[in-house]
């Protein structure tokens, strides 16, 4: 369309059109890779780069990609996360990109999510929360099933694969840690999941 029509479209019409080219591209992208790492975990070589990670900074750079998104809902993400874990970074980014995408598909125009952290003795407890529409309690034990390909639309019908929140308990179980969901209809989800220490990994 924006080739067909370069010259007579005007530059804040070539705008909106390059910036759903350069997001549908990051997604695809993203996806691609996803997928890799999914065939690498399925096939016993995924390797995990250990090292200590100032988690704020992290989720900072990758909220910064969920920019367009946010604007368009009017969604506030808030950030109360200043620990340092131990992790493989890129893994990392994978899981928070698809739970922070999963909870702004959810949430509602005007809403609020929060990404707070905490360490106990043994290891790191991540929880992405929204205030959007919630999950039924039936529908939760088949979000983490590959085979289920459980999908629905969000607020503004936002359409997924479903496949995101797999690759993210594969990750995390892969590390000795869990994942798992507080929800409750029409009052939003708590995603939440732990990161053991390396030190009790080993």
């Amino acid at each position: 369309m924006l080739l067909k029509n370069l010259h007579k479209y005007d530059i804040q019409k070539i705008e909106k059109q390059v910036k759903i080219i350069n997001r549908i591209s990051k997604e695809t992208y993203d996806f691609l890779n996803e997928l890799l790492l999914w065939t690498k975990s399925q096939s016993g070589k995924l390797i995990f780069d250990y090292q200590d990670i100032e988690f704020t900074e992290l989720i900072s750079n990758v909220i910064k990609r969920f920019q367009i998104k946010t604007d368009e809902k009017n969604i506030r993400i808030v950030l109360d996360a200043n620990i340092t874990i131990n992790t493989d970074a890129n893994f990392l980014k994978t899981i928070m990109r698809n739970l922070i995408s999963n909870a702004i598909k959810f949430s509602h125009h005007g809403g609020q999510i929060n990404v707070y952290a905490k360490k106990n003795n043994t290891e790191s407890i991540i929880t992405v929360s929204d205030k959007g529409i919630g999950i039924e309690k039936d529908a939760i034990s088949k979000i983490w099933s590959f085979h289920d390909n459980f999908s629905t639309n969000g607020t503004n019908n936002e359409q997924g694969t479903g496949f995101g929140l797999t690759l993210c308990k594969e990750l995390i179980e892969k590390q000795g840690g869990k994942i798992w969901i507080e929800s409750k209809v029409g009052k939003g989800s708590d995603f939440k999941f732990t990161l053991p220490f390396k030190d009790v990994c080993d």
